[in-house]
């Protein structure tokens, strides 16, 4: 390896010093200890001749720069032509060396800056999960977040402070997952003063307050685009020069999960990060791909029973077709009675298409909604959430619907219920291992959801694992 080479600027520097330290030790140094009389020195070479004769050498050196083996014969040779009084060739070796690093460290770190500069693009063309084209100014410093909840990746994405970026989003963190938005609170107060948006789907997004906060790109959720489209929101967003760029982690998790984590990286200028949190989502998905296609028994029927009882029991029952948790169960090995029942993306079950599907497992799912209705019949699942309470509000749940209790899965202790927020957020693997142990509790036994949970918590999450995020009727 060829030493490293100093550029003349930084020899300049160096001479400078050399010259300064020849002056305090001749003349402005310490006195030397007393000693006896001896015979007076030859007269030696100034330290203004002393620099002349290394300047000297520097420009005789080669054009491109001096590397610090040819500044150390420079040295060396002047030092032993020289005789200042007072001067040792310890000091100005010494002098010289501490010279020498000093300059290597900064010629370094202007070149790093420098390298730095030229490979980073002043903007990138990105294409996301909508198959648009967007180009994006470089580096992204302030982000809108068209859902609150996407802070679920974004936080995973931006060691650190999570929020540094995020300059506006909705409210629906802090109305539909209480839990998360408190834990947050807990760390980052600031929190609460994000201004917070209209939904981009209804037309209540306000584009004036977004250009007065100076954003660099607003992100999207797939499921909302059309109607952000026709709400006017891209194109007004587009008029003022503010890119919308579109994520999927609800309509098609499994598939859109790695594709828009990668996006976000590139978008957060955190692509190493964002290809580890990627490199482990893929780890945890591929424990129960790995199995359920060596599983040769009869699959269990499953109804997803979403936001159950949010307004109240006697509401019932909304569930996903083959999409979202919908999904997730046919990929954990069950059967998914809403991928024929429910032709679109979700839709409500009447009761009797229930009581004749019969279904084997019941799937619930709940979060903190107290702020959103402190009278709902929901079961509470989150950061803060005591086990035991959730267990008792999921027994009265299945009570008070009518004629549930005659129902195969509550008869037989599998009905169940998850944290709600796994359906629109990158831990969509947690939901996934807990479906498949709850199918093939045997083929699962060693699988542990939620030590795989707090796992992703510990290496990508600035906030710790607690509480409960599922739980059975029957413990």
């Amino acid at each position: 390896m060829f030493p490293p080479r100093l550029t003349r600027p930084f020899i300049a520097s160096l001479l400078v010093v050399l010259s300064l330290a020849m002056l305090i030790a001749a003349g402005c140094g310490p006195a030397a200890p007393a000693q006896a009389p001896a015979a007076q020195p030859e007269a030696g070479m100034s330290p203004e001749e002393l620099r002349s004769l290394v300047s000297e050498a520097v420009v005789e050196s080669a054009p491109t720069g001096v590397t610090t083996q040819e500044v150390e014969v420079m040295v060396a040779k002047a030092v032993a032509e020289s005789k200042p009084t007072g001067v040792t060739a310890q000091e100005v070796e010494s002098s010289v060396a501490k010279a020498v690093a000093e300059a290597l460290s900064t010629q370094e770190a202007e070149r790093q800056a420098v390298m730095q500069a030229e490979q980073k693009p002043e903007s990138i063309v990105l294409t996301d999960i909508a198959g648009r084209t967007v180009t994006i100014d470089m580096p992204v410093e302030r982000i809108i977040l068209g859902e609150a909840r996407q802070i679920y990746i974004a936080a995973a994405l931006q060691p650190g402070n999570p929020f540094n970026k995020i300059v506006g989003w909705r409210n629906d963190l802090r109305r539909f997952d209480a839990d998360t938005y408190n834990k947050y609170m807990e760390i980052f107060p600031e929190v609460a003063d994000i201004p917070e948006f209209g939904s981009p789907y209804s037309g209540e997004f306000s584009v004036e307050n977004a250009i007065a906060l100076q954003a660099d790109v607003v992100t999207l959720n797939l499921g909302g685009l059309e109607r952000a489209k026709e709400a006017g929101m891209i194109d007004q967003l587009a008029a003022v020069g503010i890119p919308v760029v579109v994520i999927d982690y609800r309509q098609f998790p499994l598939e859109n999960t790695v594709p828009s984590t990668i996006l976000l990286g590139r978008l957060f200028d955190q692509e190493e990060r964002a290809q580890e949190i990627v490199d482990f989502y893929l780890q945890q998905v591929n424990k129960v791909y790995s199995r359920i296609e060596g599983i040769e028994k009869d699959k269990p029927t499953v109804l997803v029973d979403t936001a159950a009882g949010i307004q109240g029991a006697e509401n019932c029952c909304r569930t996903y077709g083959r999409a979202n948790l919908g999904l997730m169960v046919e990929r954990a090995g069950g059967i998914n009675i809403g991928s024929e029942l429910v032709p679109g993306w979700s839709g409500t079950l009447n009761p009797e298409q229930i009581f004749v599907a019969d279904p084997d497992v019941i799937i619930a799912t709940g979060s903190n909604w107290f702020t959103y209705n402190p009278e709902g019949d929901f079961v509470s699942l989150g950061y803060f959430t005591d086990p035991a309470d959730a267990r008792m509000r999921l027994q009265t749940l299945g009570q008070k619907r009518p004629g549930w209790t005659e129902l195969t899965a509550l008869n037989q202790g599998r009905h169940h219920v998850v944290w709600h927020q796994f359906y629109n957020s990158p831990y969509n693997f947690v939901v996934l291992q807990q479906f498949a142990k709850w199918f093939y509790p045997e083929e699962f036994a060693d699988m542990d959801p939620v030590a795989n949970f707090a796992e992703f918590h510990d290496r990508f999450l600035p906030i710790s694992y607690s509480g409960a995020f599922f739980v059975s009727a029957v413990e």
